[in-house]
């Protein structure tokens, strides 16, 4: 896989992403060396949900790092922080330029998971840093601290990170839509009636509790799409966004399950919520758009 050729208008943009996956490895390396320690005390928060203090000194790290070092971190009106919004440190409610995010996704797994686990990635957690730009993600990375896989997008353009290069590598998605559609579902979401209400019953359901998971699925070609209906904690804004605008690149989204529009952000005044929602490959939202198939 040769490095990407970009063309001059994309110079700043290729610097931001690089700057901003630069930032995701070393935060990622941050708080694997804390895990020893920080996992002793998980501290839990209203949802119910744990964190540690990790994810408080990391999200604080992202956020002095962009400022300082990403060309639009001193042009932006803030920053959708988990950490910062469960402060009550919110974004302005008609800011429509700023980052999204979340220092480690998966914090249950960065607590309880087994060493083999990880090593293995048979659990996985992430940091993501999603940008948002007049309301939509245009730039997303997505970090594996313990594989080392990192994947970045801006546009309509994928990348992996190489650590060894320190530089964006080309990602050219695999796109193919099977006959049975293959659709991610977690396993408390497999049986809820509002799966049922929108497919058919003749799709292959796949138990994928990890997002980051699906996500590379998706490039790859092994899934077609991928329910998210937040059963026991609520998704919200900073658990999605990197993870929209990855998907976006590759030419597919997230949409809401029950509407079909696309997903929403700064919506400060429902906590940053966001609704059950369907994650699509680019062959599926093809075929949705073009009205060559239906979900129910």
């Amino acid at each position: 896989m040769r490095p990407l050729a970009v063309s001059p208008n994309h110079t700043a943009s290729r610097q931001a992403l690089e700057t901003t996956a630069h930032i995701c490895v070393n935060a990622g390396d941050f708080v694997m060396a804390l895990k020893e320690n920080a996992t002793q005390f998980p501290i839990p928060k209203k949802d119910k949900s744990l964190y540690t203090f990790a994810d408080r000194l990391a999200e604080a790290f992202i956020v002095e790092k962009l400022k300082e070092n990403c060309p639009m971190g001193k042009q932006v009106d803030g920053f959708i922080c988990e950490e910062m919004a469960y402060d009550g440190k919110i974004l302005p409610p008609n800011a429509t330029r700023f980052f999204v995010i979340d220092p480690i996704d998966g914090s249950d797994v960065y607590i309880s998971a087994t060493p083999e686990e990880l090593r293995n990635g048979d659990k996985t957690y992430s940091v993501n840093v999603g940008f948002v730009e007049d309301l939509v993600p245009t730039m997303g990375v997505i970090h594996l601290p313990e594989t080392r896989i990192t994947i970045c997008a801006i546009d309509d353009q994928v990348f992996r990170y190489s650590h060894s290069r320190m530089q964006l590598q080309r990602l050219n998605p695999i796109h193919r839509l099977h006959t049975s559609l293959r659709i991610g579902v977690t396993e408390a979401e497999r049986n809820d009636t509002r799966v049922s209400e929108v497919f058919s019953g003749s799709e292959q359901m796949t138990e994928t509790d990890d997002s980051i998971g699906v996500v590379l699925k998706i490039l790859a070609g092994e899934l077609d799409a991928c329910v998210r209906l937040g059963t026991t904690v609520p998704y919200r804004e900073w658990d999605v966004c990197a993870v929209d605008a990855v998907l976006r690149a590759a030419g597919g989204d997230i949409i809401e399950l029950e509407t079909g529009k696309p997903l929403k952000y700064n919506q400060q005044g429902i906590g940053y919520q966001s609704p059950p929602m369907l994650l699509r490959s680019a062959n599926l939202k093809q075929a949705m758009l073009q009205d060559r198939l239906r979900l129910r």
